[in-house]
């Protein structure tokens, strides 16, 4: 009789979950299935590994018959997409710590610096004059990293600090809305670009049976772009790369997801989506508010790479020891269409900075409650490449920037004067 155990890699057949290993090469424990992540994954398939090879002409000795190789140490390159979540559903902002969870904790383990700032309740002293401001009674803010401004648990606004002068914080650009007197301030966890060992994980991919249980060990993330145009929510595209090869457990069978985890809200105006180019180059934009020149704009990404460079060890599985984890590459993309709006001069604005090298900052940011926002923020950025392309049968321009130093910041502690943050909370 055939044997119809099978790992199909269906919505709602599979399981996918990580776990953070102490090392390189020790897979981690299996202990219960709380002490892994379990993701709301899209999985095509499974790795797919690459053999080091021989490179020496051998001779079989035998007419039309192949010699045998000589195979060395193999290395997995595995796609996952998930939708990135929110903050548990029992967040409370005015108790809880805002945390990297779901796939977040792979992308700001990547990173490799975070920061949270504080709750801090009817902090808002008086009533905005200009919505890049927050007069605030006695808080202390930290650099670089965001806050969200709101009442009553609804988020009005969201802004990244840029310098404090006593009471007064000077915000990065406009925010959505003016704060309000007697405005709460709610915590958002800010990560960016730090030096920092490459955090490794073993990933299981379990089925409906016991036997349906494979684990890849050595994982380190290699890619994620982040997109927040598919139906509006928040997708990471995640590259893992595994050194340290697979095994097969017998302790399978399909995984609760872990949370339950709120969304993060839609990136329209119903999720309070705020979205800022080029705030010190065109005075138009300065709030940030659907106008032209920011209407139009579509296919957002913000993708990082992380380059890897391996440490050989001949004790090691597959000969890899240890992964250094050189500086990211870091490029947010976006299309825009054909506007008089974007004209500066008789020249498109972004073919112009690109041949200036003019900074041209760069921020979203989403979400109408604590526990559903999400923001990205280049507050230093360059346009890297401005193509002419056809969008939905338009003319348009395909835009892409990346960061440049940025020293703009009142200190360069936590998130201060670092050239990209990413904030969850």
């Amino acid at each position: 009789m055939a044997d119809t155990d099978l790992l199909f890699l269906e919505s709602g057949n599979f399981s996918l979950g990580f776990r953070v290993q102490t090392d390189l090469v020790t897979a981690a424990a299996t202990g219960v299935a709380a002490d892994w992540e379990w993701l709301d994954a899209i999985v095509q398939g499974p790795p797919t590994w690459t053999y080091e090879e021989g490179s020496d002409p051998k001779s079989s000795g035998q007419r039309g018959a192949r010699a045998r190789k000589s195979i060395g140490r193999k290395v997995g390159s595995w796609p996952i997409r998930v939708e990135m979540p929110g903050q548990l559903v029992t967040y409370d902002a005015t108790s809880d710590t805002p945390t990297a969870v779901g796939a977040w904790r792979l992308l700001f383990g990547a990173l490799g610096g975070a920061a949270a700032s504080t709750y801090d309740a009817a902090e808002v002293a008086v009533s905005g004059s200009a919505a890049n401001v927050i007069e605030v009674t006695d808080a202390t803010a930290k650099m670089g990293t965001a806050w969200a401004v709101g009442t009553g648990g609804a988020v009005r606004a969201i802004g990244f600090v840029e310098s404090q002068t006593g009471t007064t914080v000077q915000l990065a650009f406009d925010m959505r809305a003016t704060p309000v007197a007697g405005d709460d301030l709610y915590p958002m966890l800010t990560a960016w670009p730090a030096k920092a060992d490459a955090e490794t994980y073993t990933f299981r991919l379990c089925g409906d049976f016991a036997a349906a249980d494979f684990r890849y060990i050595g994982a380190v993330v290699s890619e994620c772009t982040l997109t927040w145009d598919n139906a509006g929510r928040c997708y990471g595209d995640f590259v893992v790369t595994i050194y340290a090869g697979e095994t097969e457990d017998n302790s399978g069978g399909l995984q609760d997801l872990s949370g339950p985890y709120d969304q993060i809200d839609e990136y329209s105006g119903q999720g309070n989506a705020h979205l800022v180019i080029g705030q010190t180059v065109r005075t138009a934009l300065d709030d940030g508010t659907p106008e032209a020149g920011v209407c139009g704009t579509q296919n957002h990404q913000l993708k990082f790479t992380f380059p890897h460079r391996t440490v050989t060890c001949a004790g090691a599985t597959e000969r890899v020891g240890a992964v250094a984890m050189r500086a990211p590459d870091i490029m947010a993309s976006f299309d825009v269409d054909y506007s008089p709006s974007w004209d500066d001069s008789g020249e498109n604005l972004f073919k112009k900075l690109h041949r200036s090298q003019e900074v041209v900052p760069y921020a979203m940011t989403v979400g109408g409650a604590p526990g559903r926002c999400f923001g990205v923020h280049l507050p230093g950025a360059l346009v890297a490449s401005c193509q002419e392309k056809v969008i939905d049968g338009a003319m348009g321009y395909g835009i892409e920037l990346v960061p440049g130093p940025y020293t703009g910041d009142g200190a360069s502690t936590n998130a201060g004067n670092k050239p990209n943050r990413v904030v969850v909370g």
